[in-house]
């Protein structure tokens, strides 16, 4: 990522603190290791940010940043099994690697 892409993210990030409620736009689904996945990309550009939530957060708590980047600026944000509008999974991820393997599942699913 050029540096100037990496500043513009950067500032992003540090602005939407101070910007209040912002929203994603309405989300896709993926079937995906017995588990139906919610994901939202955005923007268009040949590399793909990717906003990865924890401590039981969904994607939501990205729509902040998400919202203020240009549109040159492709996202991509997903709910983890069982977190926002993602349906759990019969054994939900339950360890870093776990947690991994189920990013590129759904990165592999969404293309």
């Amino acid at each position: 990522m050029p540096i100037s892409s990496l500043r513009t993210l950067l500032m992003a990030i540090g602005c939407a603190f101070a910007a209040g409620c912002s929203s994603l736009p309405p989300n896709q689904t993926a079937k995906i290791r017995n588990s139906e996945i919610a994901w939202v990309r955005t923007g268009s550009a040949p590399t793909t940010v990717v906003f990865q939530s924890g401590l039981g957060d969904g994607m939501s708590p990205w729509a902040a940043v998400i919202g203020r980047l240009p549109s040159t600026v492709a996202t991509f944000a997903y709910d983890r099994p069982g977190y926002g509008a993602s349906r759990p999974a019969p054994k939900a991820p339950s360890n870093p690697c776990d947690v991994a393997r189920g990013l590129h599942a759904v990165l592999a699913a969404t293309g």
